[in-house]
C-alpha cells in the first residue's frame, strides 16, 4: 500500500499494486503489477477493486467523499473519479518535465495541490483543467 484517506467512519480509499501471479511458475512468485486502489463504503467489510495499466503503483489518493477521489499514478499521471469508480478521468493537462508526484490533496472539486520529488508545487483553481507551479527550486527540512 502507499496511500490511504478514510473520509468518515465507513469510506476509506487505499492506492497501491495489484500483483498478478504467473500460475506457470512454481513458486508463484508476482509476475507485475499494476497501479490499483481500493474503496470501501461499509467500514471495510467490503472493497472494490480498481487497476490501471499505466505504472505499477498508485502513490497517494486525497478522497473528498465516497464518490470523489484524485489519485497519482507513477509518472505524475493524475486521475480522478467523482462517482465512486464506475468512471475515472485522467488529467493530461498535468505535464511536469521531470519528476515524479509524491503527494495530492484537495480542498473541494476544484483547488487541487501536489506536491512533485523535484521540489516544485503546483496548484489548480478549475478542477485540473490547468496548473500553475507555486514553489520552485527550494525546500526546507523541519
Amino acid at each position: 500500500m502507499r496511500g490511504i484517506d478514510a473520509v468518515d467512519n465507513n469510506t476509506v480509499w487505499v492506492t497501491g499494486s495489484y500483483w498478478t501471479l504467473d500460475t506457470l511458475m512454481s513458486d508463484q512468485s508476482p509476475r507485475y503489477s499494476k497501479a490499483a486502489v481500493l474503496r470501501t463504503t461499509d467500514g471495510g467489510n467490503t472493497w472494490s477493486l480498481w487497476t490501471f495499466e499505466d505504472g505499477k503503483y498508485a502513490r497517494k489518493i486525497c478522497a473528498l467523499d465516497e464518490y470523489t477521489a484524485w489519485v497519482v499514478l507513477d509518472g505524475c499521471k493524475i486521475v480522478t473519479t467523482n462517482d465512486g469508480g464506475a468512471s475515472w478521468k485522467y488529467h493530461d493537462e498535468f505535464k511536469i518535465p521531470d519528476g515524479d508526484s509524491l503527494t495530492i490533496c484537495t480542498v473541494d472539486a476544484d483547488i487541487v495541490w501536489v506536491a512533485v520529488d523535484n521540489d516544485y508545487i503546483y496548484l489548480s483553481e478549475d478542477g485540473g483543467k490547468s496548473w500553475s507551479c507555486k514553489k520552485s527550486r527550494w525546500f526546507c527540512i523541519f
